[in-house]
């Protein structure tokens, strides 16, 4: 009798690249993708891998993931999207036998804010593009300039001003 493969959960399963991660590792691992839209998830992934979870914003998020993880003996949690990491990040510890890909609670906070990220970066001595908040003396700034939100994701929000 061989042994069990590891089994593998992908949260964003809609998400550009599931198909190619399926199609590379689904011969090595039991690989599973949950989405709030199953129907986002591409077709080519099996229906029988494909799973339904809440929105990371709803009150039983958390209880609904952790229950599918423990009933389908999932050996390792692959959050993908940003609006639940820091939330299973700060839960890490209570999801018994399955083990989650992912940072410190500390570091996906910080990394979640666009300032402190600079900030960060910068006494690392790592280069990274003029930063100031909005409620800096904006008469140091060089224009034209990028305005976008400390939060978020994508382009959302972001624009350029001349002046």
């Amino acid at each position: 009798m061989s042994p069990r493969k590891k089994t593998v959960m992908f949260t964003g399963g809609g998400g550009a690249g599931n198909e190619a991660i399926f199609r590379q590792l689904s011969e090595r691992y039991e690989l599973y993708f949950v989405d709030a839209n199953i129907s986002n998830i591409d077709p080519k992934i099996p229906s029988n891998k494909k799973r339904q979870i809440p929105l990371a914003t709803a009150e039983n998020f958390l209880v609904v993931l952790k229950k599918l993880c423990h009933d389908l003996q999932v050996d390792l949690l692959i959050p993908a999207v940003d609006e639940e990491l820091l939330l299973i990040a700060e839960n890490a510890g209570h999801w018994g036998k399955t083990q989650i890909m992912l940072p410190h609670a500390s570091y996906v906070k910080a990394m979640s804010d666009k300032l402190i990220t600079v900030r960060t970066l910068e006494a690392q001595g790592i280069l990274a593009p003029e930063t100031e908040a909005l409620d800096q003396d904006i008469s140091k700034f060089t224009f034209p300039c990028i305005i976008k939100p400390r939060a978020g994701r994508g382009s959302r929000g972001v624009f350029q001003v001349s002046d």
